[in-house]
Formats: structure tokens, sequence, C-alpha cells
């Protein structure tokens, strides 16, 4: 089989078909060249308390080490590999110095999400960010009354 590539042979349409977007001059910007290339600054995590759902191994285990390498606090959600978590949670603790725990818990289970971040805020003093790395189909975060402060 041979592809046969045909040019376009109808004329173009009208220039009011064609969408142009605007280029930026730089130059007429009102921004001095100092604030014109500066990065936002990054907000600090140290001592920040972060739940990992599946943190237990692969993508949430790396989060994990992540978190704990900018000085984050970790708790580590698993379902079913306690193993796996008290790993995690052991390289994290001596390999960062951070504070680290596991908890188990389904987090389709409301209940069980009620629980770990109760576990959380016993433990760090809250809950500053959730990654929600679980595999499930419906994760009830926002369904629950609990104060996270």
């Amino acid at each position: 089989m041979r592809l046969h590539i045909v040019p376009y042979q109808q004329p173009h349409p009208p220039q009011s078909h064609y969408t142009f977007l605007p280029l930026i001059n730089w130059e007429t910007l009102p921004l001095s060249k100092e604030t014109r290339f500066k990065r936002p600054k990054m907000i600090s995590l140290k001592a920040k308390s972060v739940l990992i759902t599946g943190g237990s191994r692969g993508l949430g285990a790396a989060t994990a080490h992540a978190f704990a390498k900018e000085g984050a606090n970790i708790l580590v959600n698993y379902v079913s590999d306690e193993a796996s978590a008290a790993n995690v949670v052991a390289e994290i603790s001596d390999k960062y110095g951070v504070k680290a725990d596991a908890a188990q818990g389904d987090v389709g289970v409301e209940e069980n999400c009620v629980r770990i971040v109760k576990k959380c805020i016993a433990l760090f003093g809250g809950v500053d960010v959730i990654v929600s790395n679980a595999v499930c189909s419906m994760i009830p975060w926002r369904r629950f009354g609990v104060d996270w402060r």
C-alpha cells in the first residue's frame, strides 16, 4: 500500500477565519527587567504535615521521599502492604530526619478517611497537604467534617 500526499487544493479561507494570538512584546510590558524574569518564591515545606494515600509503593513512595527531602513530616497511608509502608517510613525517618508514620485504611471508606486525618492531626498538629495517590473509584475527602487546624 502506498500513501499519496496531495497538497491542499482549495483556496485558503478568508482572513476573518484565522485566529491570531497576539505576540508578547517584552519591551512594552510595564515590568522592569529585574522583575520580569524572577521566579516566584517557593513555599517552604519544612515542618509541614503531608498525608500521602497509597504511599507505600511506586509513585506514592517516591512522592513521600520528595516531600521528606524538603523537610515535611509524612503520614503514609496503605491498604494491605504493611511491610512496604513500614519500609518507606523507616527510610524517610533515617535518611531525612523528619517525623514519619503509617496509617492503614481504604480511603474509599469515609470512616477510614476521618480516622487517618485524625491520626495525622494527632501526630503532626494538622494536615497541610493531602496527596491523593491511592487507586480508588470514590475518595470522599470533601464530604466529611473534620476540623483540619
